[in-house]
């Protein structure tokens, strides 16, 4: 679920708490692990804004080959790949 940018924190907040409140102490437990994970999580990347000038310059020749290179590449299954031991 997204919250528009004018709701606030506390509105936020409250909706958390009273979620929360009807979870056991084992789920609870679950969330406030989920939220110091969340927390701990860097985020590596870069912003839309960053990327936005790079929008259009890849060729549509590009981004066919692209395309096909993951069409038929990333779909295929190599099970004698894989470590079953």
């Amino acid at each position: 679920m997204r919250y528009s940018n004018n709701i606030n924190n506390d509105y936020i907040s409250a909706e958390i708490l009273k979620h929360l409140s009807i979870l056991s102490v084992k789920e609870q437990e679950q969330v406030l692990e989920f939220v110091i994970k969340l927390k701990k999580t860097d985020f590596c990347g870069s912003s839309s804004d960053t990327l936005v000038k790079y929008a259009g310059t890849i060729s549509f020749d590009d981004l066919d080959i692209i395309s096909k290179v993951i069409e038929d590449d990333c779909t295929r299954i190599d099970i004698m790949a894989w470590d079953l031991q």
